[in-house]
């Protein structure tokens, strides 16, 4: 009893699997306790176990064979420096003194001479083309580059830069007014008039009857007449009213493009039962090619003829192939 109610100072030893003693107080021995297996450290498991085949070692990324195409990234956005934004204020206020300037020097242009510009010398577009945009100090370059008159309108900035003329202010003012110089020749070739005249007019043959050669010759206030004119775009038919009753009748417009255009001839047409004859000139126009709707237009003028007919031609073709 004595020594079943004083604590032990060691626990006592564990027993033997198997064995069948009995405990203190004579009870029946407790089953063996089962522990849990203990962790496995990650160092154990990465160490091959003795007489385990060795693990093969990783393969090495092979490298592309040349000439691959490379696999696509995406796009890297290079961001803009302070020296690039530095450089676009700058340019950026360049084009607004150049406009500014170039629009002072405009009146000038318009009032040039297109026609004679064509055959200037390099002393000329010094004189008549950098000066009055203060530019003199490059004639010296001009005149060794020998630009005529000809050869301005078809300069380009690469051309300036091939030049040395290393101020881009300069360039894009000289750039601005051969630009503005080849619109207004083009303008004013596209307004060339090729020929005019008005019907009817000229001898009895160019008129439909004596009476109306006596009407228009003596009272040409009371007669109508009409008005043609011939551009390198096409033909305006203008029907005036006459004079005296201008006021009743409106003035009739019609205009024919060239690019419509599908024949023209001329004849000779006899008058009054073939007592005199007049020159007529015939022009077949054709506005809607899908439908084939045709239109005529009779001209009897004195100066119908192979010339006119074949400046008609060339423009038709000079159209036809701006149009292609």
């Amino acid at each position: 009893e004595k020594l079943s109610m004083e604590p032990s100072a060691q626990p006592p030893a564990p027993m033997a699997p198997g064995r069948s003693s009995n405990a203190v107080g004579g009870g029946p021995a407790a089953p063996p306790t089962a522990h849990p297996p203990r962790a496995v450290s990650q160092a154990a498991q990465r160490q091959p176990q003795e007489g385990a085949p060795a693990a093969a070692p990783a393969a090495a990324p092979t490298a592309a064979p040349e000439g691959a195409p490379k696999a696509a990234g995406p796009p890297v956005v290079k961001q803009p420096t302070a020296d690039d934004r530095r450089n676009r204020e700058t340019r950026n206020k360049i084009n607004k003194e150049t406009l500014h300037n170039f629009l002072e020097y405009r009146e000038y242009f318009d009032s040039l001479d297109v026609d004679a510009l064509v055959k200037w010398g390099p002393r000329d577009v010094a004189d008549q083309f950098l000066q009055p945009m203060n530019l003199g100090s490059l004639a010296q370059i001009f005149i060794e580059h020998k630009i005529s008159g000809r050869t301005l309108l078809g300069l380009s900035k690469q051309d300036l830069r091939a030049m040395k003329i290393l101020a881009i202010g300069d360039r894009v003012l000289i750039s601005n007014a051969v630009k503005y110089i080849s619109k207004i020749q083009t303008r004013k070739e596209r307004d060339r008039i090729v020929w005019e005249g008005a019907t009817p007019t000229g001898g009895v043959a160019y008129y439909d009857s004596i009476c109306d050669c006596i009407l228009y010759k003596c009272f040409p206030c009371a007669c109508a007449l009409t008005r043609w004119r011939l551009t390198p775009t096409g033909i305006r038919e203008r029907r005036d009213p006459p004079p005296c009753n201008a006021c009743c009748k409106p003035t009739v417009n019609d205009y024919k493009d060239i690019r419509f255009l599908k024949d023209v001839d001329w004849r000779w047409e006899f008058q009054f039962l073939c007592w005199c004859k007049r020159k007529q000139m015939l022009l077949l126009f054709d506005h809607d090619q899908t439908v084939g709707d045709a239109d005529e237009a009779h001209i009897s003028h004195p100066d119908v003829g192979d010339e006119l007919v074949g400046e008609i031609q060339a423009l038709w073709a000079e159209a036809r192939l701006v149009a292609d």
